[in-house]
């Protein structure tokens, strides 16, 4: 009746799974590191778990569990989806682009850890959590839209390249210094300020500058460490 945590981790021979009826639970990483994997299908009779084109979501297709790492190009996530489950696509290095929809309100641990063909994503204005590690190992990810106000529980630049560009909306509220642990503190600017931070040990020096999506303007903070930007 269940498939535990690391049952499949690392099996790089597997190249396509069939969950019976039977299996209710799934722990994490059960099909974590699975380099080969192109298809996780589900018995239509299941109670807790279903299948769509081979990726495995939750029966009501509210949480996307995990899409198989060997898959190449683009996703786009349904617009059912509220979670992305914890390593949902870590390992998927042939990912060249996802699509996160507006419902989707919680990004989970580890979830695209190592993807490290993506070199763009947005994250809409409704997610309101960010697991750790969720965007580790993407080294192509040079480009981070975030369309909502901060902070959102559990960001900090270190779950991204250190190459990354944050872009934020200059209505976004809530944006200020993140500490070198991770930590938000606390800083809100009452108002947009071209704004320079110097970190003298490390000589990190960070400035911000415009940058824009088509259609929306962004102010736009290059930094590993901080964040600064502001109304």
């Amino acid at each position: 009746t269940s498939i535990g945590s690391d049952a499949f981790l690392g099996c790089s021979s597997l190249t396509s799974v069939t969950i019976p009826a039977s299996v209710t639970t799934i722990g994490n990483f059960a099909f974590a590191w699975c380099n080969n994997l192109t298809s996780i299908q589900v018995d239509p009779s299941n109670p807790s778990y279903a299948s769509d084109n081979g990726v495995l979501f939750n029966k009501d297709f509210s949480v996307l569990v995990q899409y198989p790492q060997s898959r190449n190009g683009a996703f786009d996530i349904p617009s059912s989806v509220t979670v992305i489950a914890d390593n949902a696509f870590s390992g998927c290095t042939g990912l060249t682009s996802v699509t996160i929809p507006a419902s989707v309100t919680s990004i989970g641990s580890d979830a695209f850890l190592g993807c490290s063909s993506l070199t763009s994503v947005t994250i809409p204005a409704g997610v309101t959590s960010i697991g750790s590690r969720a965007f580790q190992g993407c080294d192509g990810l040079n480009k981070i839209y975030l369309l909502g106000n901060g902070p959102m529980a559990g960001f900090s630049t270190e779950n991204f390249s250190p190459s990354a560009t944050f872009y934020y909306r200059p209505g976004a509220l809530g944006w200020g210094f993140y500490n070198f642990d991770g930590r938000f503190s606390g800083v809100i600017l009452p108002a947009f300020t071209v704004y320079e931070s110097k970190e003298t040990n490390n000589a990190i020096q960070n400035s911000l500058r415009f940058g824009t999506l088509p259609g929306i303007n962004y102010y736009v903070q290059k930094s590993s460490k901080y964040i600064v930007t502001g109304k």
